[in-house]
């Protein structure tokens, strides 16, 4: 075995035992050339909450991050990369406020399966459908799909094993007058209830998850928490002890002091405060 095949095993091993965490750190400068990963104890809870979907452990999941740290790359590119290692056929269905981001996030994910370190990696697992490879929709020989859409747009014909929901809502929606934002908060609530909640494979085991940041009281994430059923991961970039985050999975905010930071490594005090 040359040094190149002793990598490629090594790497599966790793990926094998750490799970999606470890394929994060592993996959990281095939996504992001140019920017050194950063560590943080947040990335693991999002990626030990994500695999509890993927196990079926968890079937419905809120969760709640400020802008910046990786919620995106995190359930939008890297998550289904790695499920499509082991479990190809998975179906996905992802929508955002915008069809540009959720484009933006198709394409991410589509170009680390074309990277030689995936293919060198797990390109036995699965093969493209070249007539149905696209930037919207790309598909594989076992009919597992990634599929984009917006918040004002359909998905008619398709259903998903996970309907993943990244910022739903554009943040200058909510700042408006109180009749506009009520008109984006409605417009959202109904999506969601009557488009998409029909657009599952298995109504009894197909996830939906919910990722954002908090903007409204009655915002995607507080309707469905307030409807109860979804498993809540809440990360506030500053720790407020009365609303200590546990989950079912037994996950617990590692913070003990009030006002203790998220991710220090990136956002340091005083660039919060800028």
């Amino acid at each position: 075995m040359n040094n190149k095949q002793a990598l490629i095993e090594l790497d599966r091993s790793l990926v094998k035992k750490g799970g999606l965490k470890q394929f994060v750190r592993l996959a990281w400068n095939q996504v992001e050339p140019s920017r050194q990963f950063l560590p943080g104890w947040h990335i693991d809870a999002v990626c030990e909450h994500l695999e509890a979907i993927s196990k079926g452990q968890i079937t419905r999941l809120v969760i709640n991050l400020l802008p910046g740290c990786m919620k995106s790359l995190l359930a939008c590119v890297f998550w289904p990369a790695w499920v499509w290692s082991f479990k190809p056929e998975c179906k996905w269905i992802y929508a955002s406020y915008s069809m540009a981001l959720s484009q933006r996030d198709n394409l991410r994910m589509r170009r680390l399966l074309e990277t030689d370190w995936y293919q060198s990696r797990w390109g036995n697992v699965f093969k493209p459908l070249k007539d149905n490879w696209g930037a919207i929709k790309f598909m594989n020989d076992y009919a597992g799909f990634r599929l984009c859409t917006s918040t004002d747009g359909t998905v008619t014909g398709e259903h998903a094993d996970v309907q993943v929901c990244d910022d739903p809502i554009k943040p200058q929606d909510t700042r408006g007058g109180a009749i506009a934002t009520k008109t984006v908060l409605n417009s959202c609530l109904e999506w969601w209830n009557e488009t998409m909640s029909s657009r599952l494979v298995d109504f009894n085991k197909s996830a939906r998850v919910i990722i954002m940041q908090r903007l409204h009281m009655q915002d995607l994430a507080g309707h469905v928490l307030k409807e109860g059923g979804y498993e809540h991961l809440c990360l506030p970039m500053e720790y407020e002890p009365k609303a200590f985050c546990s989950t079912s999975i037994g996950f617990k905010d590692p913070r003990i002091l009030e006002g203790e930071l998220l991710w220090p490594q990136k956002f340091a005090q005083v660039t919060l405060e800028q």
